[in-house]
């Protein structure tokens, strides 16, 4: 087999197969005419492939007859594919090319039609011009060429954004593979320069088809991949038939008594058992090679996707999503948007990068309605597209304005890409990316893996929230008198997991040491079960621990080491928000009995609430202590200036799990508790508040029985 053959064989192969795939998967009459354009250029690199191979002057004509067949409407097809590209006008020109090419196809189907074939190259039957038939012919072939060239060249000039990125993939491949195409001509007319132009035709096919279909329109990566595969399966179980069949047949053959029918067999046979390694090895050479960036970039992803699963910080989980996306894809921006507790709005919890994003967006809003009908990832500039095309709005059942609605805030937050994250509630939010800084776009390679990721987000979200949940409710069962029936509970459930795991890290670690020669795979496999039921025999433990209820110590004690160590503790924090925290702390108060560590947290809870209320505006909060009573109850007020709690709240106050506070800002359990906690002391907590002015909690604490009560001054005043 000649280079020529090869050549040719490679291009009808490759060419054959884009339009098969492009027919198959067409969306639009420009994908048809790609189509068309490729089998016209297959046909033209069969008939040559057959006419080089031939040893009959005749039969060789015969398929330069078919090569031509296809030939005449390639230039003719490239300009209707220009012309649809780029929107051109010029309707009679077009006519005019598909006329010419049709008399010149029937010219050649059924005449010699200006040519006759001479040997060249020693082994090659190839064409030679008559008359000015085939003169003619060149020079009309080229016109469409030459002026596609152009259109395509001022519509460059012309186009932004993504359209003006095709044209210039399409123009540049174009201009190769027509190249390429037109050293076919020198020999007709005795310049003997040997026609090596179906590489170059194979190349720009490739490239040119990326380059019209590569924003989400087919993925043309798995195309390209694909078809080098079978092109280079080709070209080997041709090249095996060929030299085996040849070396026996001129050596082995005279030795061995072998028959040109069972040469060829055996090298068929030969090419069979070769299928499947050369499969494999061509698929991970066009990975690591070809396509050695989304290699890469995809393994990082999916690497990325397994270590989210080990995340139970929500917030830590969301911040490392958005910086890894960031980091990695190379984009303007990432924020993550989930829905809020009322399933009302998607709030911005995440963001990294140079843009502004958005602060919420509400469930209504046309693009978040679009998402939760149909989760999958978009593209900005494909939703542009889709509004220049009546085909699309109808085939998503979309208007033009339904799809504006989506690409006008889109474009002005600088958002290049949206994928929703879908768990089994339905969508739970998204992730919004900005544009890459390397200026690509999202090809659907991007947007598949994206997918994927967010699928393994959504669960690691999920997973996160469950967990910070179940960390409320552990905080909220801890801090209730069941905490005893709950500690049963746990040993109960932990005595029926602790067995079982037992049984199994035991027999593993038998295994183990019982089989020293055991191959690595099999020995990382065993170890990481004895790793992970160690982890799980650890919090087993530890939820014991944790449930195990500390009853409180009762002895005397000065309260104003507790109001003192509370303070302490939130002083740093009150200077930052511009409080004044104001003590007026006598200094011969009597001792009261009472557990130091409750009313520690009783003073903190109230103070730090008060903080929290007056927020980062600044204000004052007064602590003040006194005897009352004649002497037997110590009343600490907590004064602050705070917008207040409305009456409907206060009547709430302190039952159980009653908070104003934001989700995840607080159980409703603090002041409930610490009602509680003074109750154990026999004392009172009550409160009193006026909206706009401020609330004052009052803490009724009796002094110790039979202490004497030191008479004195009013004490010190600390401010």
């Amino acid at each position: 087999m000649n280079t020529l053959a090869i050549a040719s064989a490679l291009l009808a192969a490759t060419c054959f197969l884009l339009a098969l795939f492009i027919l198959k998967n067409a969306q639009s009459p420009l994908h048809h005419l790609w189509a068309y354009f490729n089998i016209c250029v297959g046909i033209w690199g069969a008939g040559i492939c057959f006419a080089s191979l031939t040893h009959s002057p005749e039969v060789a004509f015969r398929y330069w007859q078919l090569a031509h067949c296809g030939g005449v409407f390639v230039s003719v097809l490239f300009y209707h594919v220009i012309y649809t590209f780029c929107n051109s006008r010029g309707k009679i020109f077009l006519s005019f090319i598909y006329t010419q090419a049709l008399i010149f196809f029937i010219l050649n189907l059924f005449s010699r039609a200006g040519y006759h074939t001479e040997l060249k190259f020693e082994s090659i039957y190839y064409i030679k011009a008559d008359n000015f038939v085939y003169v003619l012919f060149p020079i009309l072939w080229f016109l469409p060429v030459i002026y596609g060239h152009l259109v395509l060249f001022k519509s460059f000039r012309r186009a932004t954004g993504l359209k003006r990125n095709q044209m210039k993939y399409l123009f540049a491949s174009m201009l190769i593979g027509f190249s390429g195409g037109a050293q076919h001509f020198f020999p007709v007319y005795d310049i003997d320069i040997y026609p090596y132009g179906n590489f170059l035709i194979t190349i720009y096919t490739l490239v040119a088809t990326y380059a019209i279909f590569r924003h989400r329109l087919l993925d043309i990566e798995i195309i390209v991949k694909r078809t080098i595969v079978f092109a280079g399966l080709f070209a080997m179980a041709m090249a095996v038939v060929g030299v085996f069949t040849s070396l026996t047949q001129t050596y082995l053959g005279r030795l061995l008594d072998i028959t040109p029918t069972l040469s060829t067999a055996l090298s068929v046979l030969i090419a069979i058992l070769l299928y499947d390694p050369a499969r494999i090895t061509l698929v991970n050479l066009t990975d690591r090679f070809l396509f050695q960036k989304k290699y890469d970039y995809q393994k990082i992803l999916k690497d990325a996707a397994r270590g989210m699963a080990q995340i139970t910080d929500l917030d830590k989980l969301l911040s490392l999503i958005v910086h890894f996306l960031t980091r990695r894809m190379r984009v303007e921006s990432t924020s993550i948007l989930l829905l809020n507790e009322d399933k009302t709005r998607y709030v911005l919890k995440a963001t990294r990068g140079r843009v502004n994003p958005p602060l919420s967006m509400l469930a209504s809003d046309a693009l978040v309605k679009y998402i939760q009908e149909s989760p999958r990832p978009v593209v900005t500039d494909e939703l542009e597209q889709w509004m220049e095309s009546a085909r699309e709005l109808k085939k998503r059942a979309l208007s033009r304005d339904e799809v504006e609605a989506m690409v006008g805030p889109l474009k002005a937050l600088k958002i290049a890409a949206v994928v929703p994250s879908t768990g089994a509630e339905g969508l739970i939010g998204f992730v919004m990316l900005g544009e890459k800084l390397s200026g690509e776009h999202y090809t659907v390679s991007d947007t598949n893996t994206l997918e994927a990721l967010s699928h393994d987000a959504a669960i690691a979200i999920s997973n996160a929230r469950a967990f910070e949940d179940l960390k409320l409710a552990q905080q909220q069962i801890v801090q209730q008198e069941k905490l005893a029936a709950v500690g049963k509970l746990a040993a109960d459930v932990s005595h029926e997991i602790r067995n079982p795991l037992t049984v199994v890290m035991g027999r593993a670690e038998m295994f183990l040491a019982q089989n020293p020669n055991l191959d690595e795979k099999t020995r990382g496999v065993l170890e990481l079960i004895v790793k992970h039921t160690k982890r799980q025999l650890e919090i087993v433990e530890r939820l014991l621990k944790f449930s195990r209820k500390k009853e409180p110590k009762f002895e005397l004690m000065p309260v104003e080491k507790a109001i003192q160590e509370a303070i302490d503790m939130l002083e740093n924090q009150a200077v930052l928000k511009d409080i004044k925290l104001v003590k007026i702390i006598p200094s011969n108060l009597p001792p009261i009995m009472g557990d130091a560590n409750l009313l520690q947290e009783v003073f903190f809870n109230i103070i730090n609430n008060a903080q929290q209320a007056i927020g980062d505006r600044g204000g004052e909060i007064k602590v003040e202590v006194e005897l009352i009573a004649g002497g037997r109850e110590i009343q600490a007020t907590i004064i602050d200036d705070g917008p207040g709690i409305t009456p409907e709240n206060l009547k709430k106050i302190f039952d159980p799990f009653f908070t104003t506070k934001e989700i995840g800002k607080g159980t409703g359990l603090g002041l409930s508790l610490c009602s509680e906690f003074i109750t154990r002391h026999r004392g009172s907590l009550n409160v009193e508040s006026v909206v706009g002015r401020g609330t004052t909690f009052f803490i009724r604490l009796p002094v110790a029985a039979g202490v004497e009560i030191r008479a004195g001054g009013t004490g010190a005043v600390n401010s």
